[in-house]
């Protein structure tokens, strides 16, 4: 029997058909991914299920762990104990133990653990069918001399009270993020969500008070071109007023600092309780007072997607650059006055640092840095020349570190008397 061979035309309409259907899948999975239309969400659920699946199904917080460089490393190592600052250091992040996945720690440099608070995240994801604790980060973290903790976290954004033995005092899904500080006044803020600042009531970790930074402060003062503010055709202002214009401002709030009197007093810019703010997406560092809401001062770069501005007694500001995408971070330290900016220290191949992304450090009475590099699970203190001098590891396997959020040295004598002892509890 004669055999059949179709020719290249007859295979034509079938070769348009599958490139039709492949650009048509294409553009409707561009539409859907721009607009979040359906299957948008489900594909996107998909995806992240593919790539923690281990972290989906409760087997291991893969969303919280990063590669570490060393399989031999050690925990606590101490290189030049005579040049260290003085105090314990208070370590947050993936610390756990049989109560929780995340945890507090307050250490002497060669890892004695003075005391544990264990952040049971658990509570702000009850009822959520959507979340698991593996799904929860802590972030922002702030102790009183009391031994009350403050905590936020991201996925979802709220806030928590816990108690100095542990105890979960309070769990609210409050729209915080990033940080908390305590001011001189024991007043407690937060970022919030949409540009926002707040403060935080300690009772109840409801809002009392919030300062929108594009709404309350940079529109009214006209610094649009400052900040790069951008928004429809029509004109920004009458739009914005009726609450429909669309602005373009990711700004990224992910610090708060209030300047004190006693850092005020120093200083030739600004007053006690004057904001100095962090704003990441465009690279800024903003100060406004949040009462009168006048705007300070603000220097853009040369910082790159920075976190932590830390007002000095000297009255510079130090500032942690992630410099995301060079592949080392720095500290640097900026005049307010002259805006001429130095290095403090930058990562090196004899001390490594980079965390493109958290980050935060600590500038030391004797001058030395503390420095959290979060994307490496690891924390460090280097002196005044770059030495390093003491580093810590959150190991969690041997090719892996946890995120660590914060690292600070805080002097012995900081908590009150008996508050940390919990043998009773």
């Amino acid at each position: 029997m004669r055999r059949y061979f179709p020719t290249i035309r007859q295979f034509l309409p079938l070769v348009a058909f599958v490139l039709g259907a492949c650009l048509l899948s294409y553009f409707a999975g561009f539409v859907a991914r721009q607009f979040e239309l359906y299957p948008y969400e489900q594909l996107k659920q998909a995806q992240r299920f593919a790539k923690h699946w281990k972290s989906e199904l409760g087997f291991e917080p893969t969303k919280l762990l990063v590669p570490a460089e060393d399989p031999d490393r050690r925990d606590f190592v101490t290189y030049a104990e005579e040049r260290l600052a003085p105090g314990n250091v208070l370590i947050s992040g993936l610390i756990s133990d049989d109560r929780s996945l995340f945890g507090v720690g307050l250490f002497r440099r060669d890892g004695t653990r003075v005391h544990y608070w264990p952040v049971d995240a658990s509570k702000l994801v009850e009822g959520n069918d959507n979340r698991t604790v593996f799904d929860v980060f802590l972030h922002g973290l702030a102790v009183r001399r009391d031994g009350t903790l403050f905590a936020n976290f991201d996925g979802p954004q709220g806030a928590m009270r816990v108690s100095p033995c542990g105890d979960v005092e309070w769990a609210v899904l409050n729209d915080a993020h990033h940080a908390v500080i305590i001011d001189y006044k024991e007043q407690i803020w937060m970022p919030l969500k949409g540009n926002a600042f707040g403060v935080v009531d300690a009772s109840t970790g409801k809002i009392l008070k919030s300062v929108e930074i594009v709404r309350d402060v940079i529109v009214p003062h006209k610094l649009h071109g400052h900040f790069d503010l951008r928004s429809p055709k029509r004109e920004l202002d009458p739009e914005f007023k009726s609450g429909r214009a669309r602005l373009n401002m990711g700004l990224h709030t992910n610090d708060i600092e209030i300047v004190s009197p006693a850092l005020a007093a120093a200083s030739p810019v600004f007053e006690a309780g004057d904001a100095i703010v962090s704003l990441r997406d465009i690279n800024t560092i903003f100060a406004f007072n949040p009462d009168t809401l006048e705007p300070r001062w603000w220097q853009t770069g040369p910082w790159h997607r920075q976190h932590d501005p830390d007002l000095q007694p000297d009255g510079k500001i130090a500032v942690f650059d992630n410099a995301m995408g060079k592949g080392t971070s720095r500290i640097l330290e900026s005049d307010p006055v002259s805006r001429k900016v130095t290095v403090l220290f930058e990562g090196s191949e004899d001390v490594p640092l980079y965390s493109w992304q958290r980050g935060k450090h600590q500038v030391l009475e004797n001058r030395n840095l503390l420095i959290t590099s979060s994307q490496e699970g690891r924390v460090i203190e280097v002196s005044p020349d770059g030495d390093l001098l003491w580093e810590y590891n959150l190991i969690f396997d041997r090719d892996r570190n946890g995120l660590v959020n914060k690292a600070i040295i805080l002097p012995e004598s900081y908590f009150d008397d008996g508050v940390l002892d919990c043998r009773g509890h």
